[in-house]
Formats: C-alpha cells, structure tokens, sequence
C-alpha cells in the first residue's frame, strides 16, 4: 500500500468508447448479473469501467492483500467486505469514472455540470435557506452552486452508509461554504467535505466520516 496510509486516494479515469476485455475480470458473479440486467450501452460501460477502476485501485494500494475482500451492493452504497477491508465509493457522471478508498467511511460524488432545469431540482432537494441562497445568487453562479451541493448532499449521503436519508437531503446544513476543507454534523456523526479539481465541466465532492483534516492523494489512470 501507499506509504500515506492516513491518506484518502482518488482515483478517476476516463471513459473508453470501447470497454476492455480485461475489465470484465474485474466483475463478480453478481456484478454480472446486474450488468445483464442493464439495456443503455453508456451505462453498461460506466459499470463495467467502475469495478474495472476500483480493482485496480486496491490492487494498486494493496496488493495481492485485496483479493480477500468482497465487493457487496445489495444493501446501501457499494462497500467491501472481508477482514480489514477499506472502505470505499464509486461513481460516475458523463464519461468520467471515480473512485474513493479511505481508512474511514467516505462518500464521494461526480457530476457533469448539464444544462437541466436547476431551479425544479431546488425546489425538490433543497431546505428553505438554500433555496433561499439560491435565489439571491447572480443567474450564471446558479448552476454550479446547485452542483456543488448535489455532490456534497450525495457524498454525505454515501459517507453515511445510506442514512439517514431525510437529513442529509432536507435538513439545514452549512453544506457550501466556499473554503475547500469544511466540517460539519448530521446528528451526532462529525463529517469533513473538500472539493475535488477535475477537468472543466466536472464538479466532485468527497465526504469522510472523521472530524479530522482531508488528506487528498490524486490519482489519474490512462
């Protein structure tokens, strides 16, 4: 593994038009089994890309060591089991896959910043003080505000191991502050958030279930 074991590693890529055979080593039985079920071309490929991604994440950080963890998904966020096992997030938005693997429970989000009907979406998954700051923002801040919070409110989400849902997602929260390191509280569960660099287009959170500081370790595969 790393010798930053304190760190919490990202690794993200983009997505092939064409998916590897090699990937699909990656995929237990149940991945394939979920992977049959999906029909869009797109998404069939983000799937595959993603267990292929964070494979060779934890191969690369642990080594053979990995091959004794489980990937499950049946229940919550995708999550390892298996003696000693890290834990992690995946995700993906438009043709980027990402993923997290941390020493503590970590949620992380990625979203392409689309044209959409943002202001709908507020009003859905926003709390009267952020629909209220969003009304106040310039018109051309009011896009990648919403997506800064979406990920934020997402990788909260994730972080938590699935719950609880009502207060990540309508509770009042200081989700967005501008600093790029922020702390905060769902019940009695302390949270650090940080903001990723991405390529234009991309916004991304991650969200770790520590009160302690972000350590970051960035890592783009071809």
């Amino acid at each position: 593994m790393s010798d930053d074991t304190g760190a919490i590693h990202i690794f993200f890529q983009y997505l092939s038009p064409v998916v590897d055979k090699t990937s699909y080593e990656f995929l237990s039985p149940d991945d394939r089994q979920r992977l049959a079920l999906i029909r869009h071309e797109r998404r069939r490929r983000q799937f595959v890309a993603g267990r292929a991604l964070l494979g060779m994440a934890l191969a690369d950080l642990f080594g053979s060591a990995a091959r004794r963890w489980r990937l499950e998904a049946r229940t919550g966020p995708l999550h390892l089991e298996g003696d000693q096992a890290p834990q992690i997030s995946l995700t993906h938005s438009h043709d980027i896959v990402a993923c997290a693997v941390a020493p503590v429970p970590v949620g992380l989000d990625v979203e392409y910043c689309r044209d959409r009907d943002i202001a709908a979406l507020v009003a859905y998954v926003c709390s009267e003080t952020e629909r209220r700051a969003y009304g106040m923002l310039p018109a051309e801040d009011r896009k990648a505000w919403f997506y800064r919070l979406w990920t934020t409110k997402e990788a909260t989400y994730k972080a938590l191991g699935g719950n609880p849902f009502p207060d990540v997602w309508s509770a009042e929260r200081r989700w967005l502050a501008h600093s790029e390191s922020l702390g905060f509280h769902v019940r009695d569960t302390a949270l650090q958030r940080a903001s990723l660099e991405l390529p234009e287009g991309f916004v991304g959170t991650i969200v770790i279930a520590n009160a302690r500081p972000i350590r970051l370790q960035m890592h783009e595969l071809p």
